[in-house]
């Protein structure tokens, strides 16, 4: 181990290596608190999360590009259905990973949770190659549904106790300061707004409103309203 920690370590610092200092930071943690009885780091991971037993697999079918037949459960699906899919991308999103591929009945791009598989199996297929550049793919969405609709720039502000937080650890890579004050803080990112944006927008709270565009302020108010009416309403 100890030897291929030095070997993996001659790549720090290199462009496009900057995960090496990820990974070698989680492999280090763990070869030194192996024989310590109190870990020292606490990393921000779900082991108890249903399908990484998967990884190993799915990572193995991108790889040498196998096609598989997903037997897959969604949680609003009464029965499970079975895809047959060409796997391209692993994408982990708020403790959750996703797998990404081309699914033969959808004819479409599509991603499935990996908690909610069930199985799959190898099938004996010609694979279909994608020319998709995933670091594109998500370079204009927060977590990870693309809807088919155009990149907008979303105006938000903050009250004055976030501000600290939202400069610190923007929101999205495209965040800038459109203005700063004793009020609050105006930032804009480009996305295409989408199903985790809006959770990440109401995760706020009292902290954040939606100026602009229109129609995803109301969005966010409608949501806020029906969340208010399950209190009025008891």
């Amino acid at each position: 181990m100890s030897h291929a920690i030095s070997i993996i370590s001659r790549f720090k610092g290199l462009p496009q290596f900057e995960w090496i200092n990820d990974i070698l930071f989680k492999i280090n943690h763990a070869v030194v608190n192996k024989s310590k009885e109190n870990n020292i780091v606490g990393f921000d991971n779900n082991p108890y999360l249903k399908g990484l037993e998967f990884m190993g697999e799915l990572f193995n079918a991108i790889l040498y590009k196998k096609v598989l037949e997903l037997t897959y459960q969604g949680f609003n699906q009464k029965k499970s259905e079975k895809y047959i899919f060409h796997p391209y991308f692993l994408k982990e999103y708020n403790k959750r990973w996703f797998v990404f591929g081309h699914c033969e009945e959808m004819e479409m791009l599509a991603n499935f949770p990996l908690d909610r598989i069930i199985k799959f199996e190898q099938r004996n297929k010609l694979f279909e190659e994608s020319d998709i550049d995933f670091d594109e793919y998500f370079e204009d969405i927060i977590g990870v549904t693309r809807p088919e609709r155009e990149v907008e720039k979303i105006i938000l502000n903050f009250v004055p106790e976030q501000v600290p937080y939202i400069l610190s650890k923007p929101i999205h890579g495209s965040q800038k300061k459109v203005k700063e004050d004793a009020t609050g803080l105006i930032i804009s990112i480009e996305v295409i707004p989408n199903y985790e944006l809006e959770t990440l927008i109401l995760s706020f709270g009292n902290k954040v409103k939606v100026i602009a565009p229109v129609e995803f302020k109301e969005i966010i108010l409608k949501k806020l309203k029906e969340a208010t009416d399950l209190y009025l309403h008891e």
